[in-house]
């Protein structure tokens, strides 16, 4: 009988190159085939700039009326705060201080205190204001060496208006403060 001796296959460890990758030809970036760079589609662009359209149209015009009633709320926070201080500076000082409001020109004033304010101005841009008390015509509240507020009927309501949004800072003897509605 005719005996073949064929080395086996598995007479040794099997070889493989570090890293596990595969054996081959090197692939390089940038050599070979050039890759085909994407691009926006103008069907794409219309539709994003559709969706940006929709978008910029539902939040224009509530950015303008949180504007207003920002300005509107500034006016009136602003007025019952002068106030204030026209009342500690009469306590500080031990004398009466005079506030004066000019409802025609939407400002007031306080020379004894040492402001004028002009709500028309930035950043309230009011359109109207009203004056309401018992007075005849001079719109203005006066606080004494104590802070006792006199005022014609005793409450004097200013009210403060941006593009028909409203606020009222009325200020009351008895309560000596001011309150915005």
């Amino acid at each position: 009988m005719l005996s073949l001796n064929l080395p086996s296959q598995a007479a040794g460890p099997i070889r493989r190159p570090l890293g596990g990758g595969r054996v081959g030809p090197i692939r390089v970036r940038g050599w070979g085939r050039p890759r085909r760079r994407r691009a926006f589609t103008l069907v794409e662009l219309i539709i994003t700039l559709g969706i940006l359209g929709t978008l910029a149209a539902i939040a224009i015009p509530r950015y303008h009326s949180a504007v207003v009633r920002h300005r509107v709320e500034l006016a009136a926070q602003r007025i019952a705060a002068d106030l204030d201080l026209a009342r500690r500076t009469a306590i500080a000082r031990g004398e009466t201080v005079a506030v004066q409001f000019l409802p025609q020109t939407s400002s007031y004033t306080s020379a004894d205190a040492g402001f004028a304010v002009d709500l028309r101005q930035s950043p309230y841009g009011i359109s109207a204001m009203l004056v309401k008390d018992e007075a005849d015509g001079t719109h203005e509240i006066s606080f004494d060496a104590i802070g006792q507020v006199t005022v014609a009927g005793g409450t004097l309501a200013v009210h403060v208006e941006v593009h028909g949004v409203e606020r009222t800072v009325t200020y009351t003897a008895a309560a000596r403060r001011s309150t915005i509605q």
